[in-house]
């Protein structure tokens, strides 16, 4: 699945690549792309790939426009497709997080979320699981990943990628109903660096 995904994204990312570059020297950005460590399998880190849609020092916000509609229905994500076909990415997994993320969760929830490979879409992302304010990662977003992992199947990757889809075609304005709903737990959000808003 992840290459057939790759095979159908790869012409999308070159197509991408000039519209992208335009748009962001049109806005005074610094480079095409943005680049960030990620933890990924087994927890060996990677510099996860992005188009560039903000500068250093914009506080994670997009200039308005265009740029801010692609980030919106994750335009920005296509050159993760070179992930996929390095094998570092799967087309669906827990969203890749950078390492400080981490450093407050339980050892064997870190250990169950990096069995799998991280994903290009994802239950937490496409449900929203955000980070409920800057610098500080939800309980939801952890959760939904490890849900996701103790009841991954091909039917659930499925049902996330027609949801995924759904969301883009809408231009980001609607979310499929149906996704399953994991179950919520009352608990203090997880400490983060917030690194994740970055430049990207």
């Amino acid at each position: 699945m992840d290459v057939a995904a790759a095979i159908v994204m790869f012409p999308i990312f070159l197509i991408a690549i000039p519209f992208m570059w335009v748009r962001g020297r049109m806005k005074g950005l610094s480079g095409l792309f943005f680049r960030q460590e990620r933890i990924g399998w087994r927890g060996q880190r990677f510099r996860v790939l992005k188009f560039r849609t903000m500068n250093e020092g914009t506080n994670g916000h997009p200039p308005n426009g265009v740029l801010t509609f692609a980030r919106r229905i994750g335009v920005d994500e296509l050159p993760q497709v070179i992930h996929l076909l390095q094998g570092r990415m799967s087309c669906v997994g827990p969203r890749p997080l950078v390492p400080g993320d981490l450093q407050d969760c339980l050892p064997e929830e870190v250990r169950l979320r990096q069995s799998v490979l991280p994903g290009m879409a994802g239950l937490s992302q496409i449900a929203g699981a955000f980070r409920s304010r800057r610098g500080r990662l939800s309980r939801d977003l952890m959760d939904r990943d490890l849900w996701y992992v103790r009841n991954r199947s091909l039917g659930l990757d499925l049902r996330i990628l027609g949801s995924t889809f759904v969301y883009v075609i809408t231009f980001g304005r609607s979310r499929v109903a149906w996704l399953p709903q994991p179950p919520r737990r009352e608990r203090d959000p997880v400490v983060s660096t917030g690194a994740d808003a970055g430049t990207g």
